[in-house]
């Protein structure tokens, strides 16, 4: 039986001189293929190497037009069979023009190992381009069962044609580049964009042909799909209620307790009903029950969950919270008389009343954050609060398409004397949330007229910037969300941008599908979410801030039935 060649892995490099190295994974699999799309503004396309072996051009993809910043390069190369496990990807560049140039490295495996591309007139793929023009449209030779990607780089915003599917991508300083994959049909597919206006592009697509199959079939997500998005806020460590205290906890992404709602409220402006509540309780020292509800501007919803005196494991609650779009909502948390309570996590399911999914994303960790004057730093959009000096560290990978929206910040304590701004950044550069606190000022603030569109393979993060000389800035926390249009969402679990992560020494280790990266627990029961409605899970991605094992490491989805 021939396969249809799957995808396992996307890898997004950026160049950052003439010389360039990363450590590249390519999982273990049968008839693989390592498939990299070279895209540059100012560039001059270069074969990159791995494991010191150089790969192939794919004959008939490279495309260079014009000349200066409007140069816009474009171009496939391909090793078959690459040695699996951690190894460098290497790219030798002739000059660099302000790190405008990107790579796109693809693990493919049930790839055809003696003739991996389905014959173009004498070439491997086909490919075209222009100084000027806003569309472009390739039609390569195909057969059903072969895998078409293709890619752009351009100056302008590129949309994919209906039927492919984005995969990858970014901006340079003046343009973009994205790839995209549509399933291969009879005789040849068509794939083409659109660019929001008339200037140079270059356009490059192949067809991948199949193998016999050696790889478990991935599952089906073209079927019918909710609205529906699992809301989960962890922090394994634990935080505590003392006996017969009230606490609230920020809806997203931590469990951190505080005794001020008002600093741990997130705004939900969608329409939406919010069910299936959960906690997970770590400790319990309790002589009478405790309970939990969701509130609504300060006020309990029906929605609650009843924990047992003495009792630790995961509880399950009942009722519905809905949500006008105008409205904000918290945890609150009030433990039983005789002893503290210790919650690891909480969740719930949100559907929106319209036919998008929302992801909620957000920061907070125990106490505030002060920024000193002058700073400028980044933070992640959704996990365990923190800054980094650099973007990379902060960013947030996005691999589905979406509108981003809704940052609200609180600031408590502490102020300075110049402007201090929180601003969304998508592929390194300012984007359009702001948030802006005049000298002296803080409080609460929301962007409700700015968003951003994001592109599958964007990197996100929040920037964070004080014009001030004298006086710390204390923030709490910020939260955004994205919205998508067909029924995906995002679980995020994210540690701190400045620090080092999470350590995992040899051995097996378990953390939460989604919220606060603090701590993580060798007992996998510990960690464990309870899943509220049927979902497709799709696209792990594990960023590792450093790896000095001398051994390949995994990361994998577990579940208990």
């Amino acid at each position: 039986m021939t396969a249809v060649p799957k995808l396992q892995d996307r890898r997004r490099y950026v160049i950052s001189g003439t010389s360039n190295s990363w450590d590249h994974y390519v999982a273990p699999g049968g008839n693989r293929m390592l498939l990299v799309r070279f895209a540059a503004r100012n560039v001059a396309a270069a074969a990159p190497s791995y494991d010191g072996t150089a790969l192939t051009l794919v004959s008939g993809t490279s495309q260079d037009v014009s000349s200066g910043t409007n140069r816009r390069v474009v171009a496939w190369y391909y090793m078959l069979n690459p040695p699996s496990g951690v190894n460098t990807l290497a790219l030798t560049v002739a000059t660099t023009d302000s790190n405008n140039c990107t790579l796109h490295a693809f693990n493919l495996v049930d790839v055809d190992q003696t003739t991996p591309f389905r014959d173009q007139s004498g070439s491997n793929g086909v490919s075209a381009g222009a100084t000027t023009g806003t569309t472009s449209t390739l039609t390569p030779a195909s057969a059903v069962g072969d895998l078409v990607l293709d890619a752009v780089s351009c100056r302008r915003t590129p949309t994919a044609d209906s039927g492919q599917t984005v995969i990858g991508g970014g901006a340079y300083t003046t343009g973009f580049e994205r790839s995209a994959s549509k399933p291969g049909e009879a005789s040849s597919t068509s794939v083409g964009w659109t660019f929001a206006a008339s200037d140079p592009w270059v356009h490059a697509a192949l067809a991948v042909r199949g193998d016999a199959t050696s790889q478990p079939e991935q599952a089906d997500y073209t079927g019918a799909r909710g609205k529906r998005s699992w809301l989960v806020s962890s922090n394994l460590a634990g935080k505590s209620v003392s006996a017969s205290a009230t606490s609230y906890v920020a809806v997203v992404p931590t469990v951190e307790t505080s005794g001020n709602t008002d600093l741990v409220r997130t705004p939900i402006r969608r329409p939406c009903v919010v069910s299936l509540p959960f906690v997970r309780v770590s400790a319990n020292a309790t002589s009478a029950a405790s309970t939990i509800a969701w509130q609504i501007d300060g006020s309990d919803s029906s929605m609650t969950i009843t924990v047992p005196a003495g009792e630790t494991g995961l509880f399950v609650g009942s009722g519905t919270a809905t949500h006008n779009g105008s409205t904000d909502a918290v945890w609150r948390v009030t433990a039983g008389a005789g002893g503290a309570l210790t919650i690891a996590m909480l969740g719930a399911t949100v559907e929106a009343d319209d036919d998008e999914t929302v992801t909620l994303l957000g920061v907070h960790a125990n106490g505030s954050s002060k920024i000193v004057p002058g700073a400028d730093l980044y933070d992640i959009p959704s996990g365990r609060r923190g800054t980094s000096t650099t973007t990379a560290p902060a960013e947030l990978y996005c691999p589905i398409e979406a509108t981003w929206e809704g940052l609200y910040t609180v600031q408590t304590g502490t102020t300075t004397n110049g402007e201090f701004r929180f601003r969304s950044v998508k592929n390194g550069t300012n984007a359009n949330q702001l948030v802006t606190y005049a000298a002296s000022s803080g409080g609460t603030r929301e962007d409700t007229s700015n968003s951003d569109t994001v592109s599958d393979g964007d990197m996100l993060a929040i920037r964070l910037t004080s014009d001030g000389t004298t006086g710390d800035f204390e923030r709490e926390r910020h939260t955004t969300r994205l919205i998508h249009a067909d029924g995906e969402f995002l679980l995020v679990l994210g540690a701190s941008p400045g620090s080092a992560g999470l350590n995992v020494t040899n051995g097996t280790v378990y953390a939460p599908v989604a919220g606060d990266f603090n701590a993580i627990t060798t007992t996998e029961a510990a960690s464990q979410a309870r899943v509220p409605f049927d979902l497709a899970l799709k696209r792990m991605l594990v960023f590792v801030g450093q790896h000095t094992s001398d051994g390949d490491t995994s990361s994998s989805w577990t579940r208990t039935t």
